[in-house]
């Protein structure tokens, strides 16, 4: 995995003491941001979540994996929605949140009752560009979210969950990476 995937440890610092620092001027922007580096969650994923999702007494969000369910050309739009709602639900996942992000979430459910993130994903790419500290892409939140999130526990069949993957060899690429940063770190003795 090459750095233009991801946010350095510089870079996500610096992205956080941002989004801190505007949390109480652009909520719903800096929250959903925030979700994004705190969840690993995809775009489709946060744009598509509702107040349920959020276990505010847990301190976690409940994603859904929306991408598992491949139609068919025998299926009609209703059989096709019914099918992946059923994908969705059966890949639920829970994934605790910082305990700070609480009281954002608290702030944005009195600003906006219907929904946390009633944006489009163009908005929301945005929203991104005003945000990233550096040229990177959105779903680098996500790969920066498994790289910190591994590097922490070496838990690959949790990370598994946690990410929604189906199979274990698209997690694995988070522990090669944090595989070979440590032996290099060992080679040239840099802590």
């Amino acid at each position: 995995m090459n750095s233009t995937k991801f946010l350095t440890e510089a870079e996500r610092e610096e992205l956080e003491a941002l989004l801190r620092e505007r949390i109480d001027s652009d909520t719903r922007n800096v929250t959903m941001l925030l979700m994004a580096l705190h969840s690993g969650a995809r775009a489709k994923e946060l744009l598509a979540l509702s107040w349920e999702n959020i276990d505010f007494a847990n301190r976690a969000v409940w994603l859904k994996t929306l991408k598992r369910y491949k139609r068919k050309e025998s299926d009609d739009d209703e059989s096709a929605e019914r099918k992946r709602e059923a994908s969705a639900e059966k890949h639920r996942r829970a994934v605790p949140l910082p305990k700070f992000l609480f009281g954002a979430l608290e702030k944005l459910k009195l600003l906006s009752p219907d929904k946390p993130f009633n944006l489009s994903y163009s908005r929301l790419r945005e929203v991104w560009l005003i945000y990233r500290p550096v040229k990177k892409p959105l779903h680098c939140l996500r790969h920066s979210y498994a790289i910190n999130a591994y590097a922490k526990s070496h838990d690959i069949l949790a990370l598994k969950k946690t990410l929604g993957h189906s199979s274990i060899q698209s997690t694995m690429v988070y522990s090669e990476y944090d595989h070979s940063v440590n032996e290099l770190r060992k080679i040239f003795r840099v802590r």
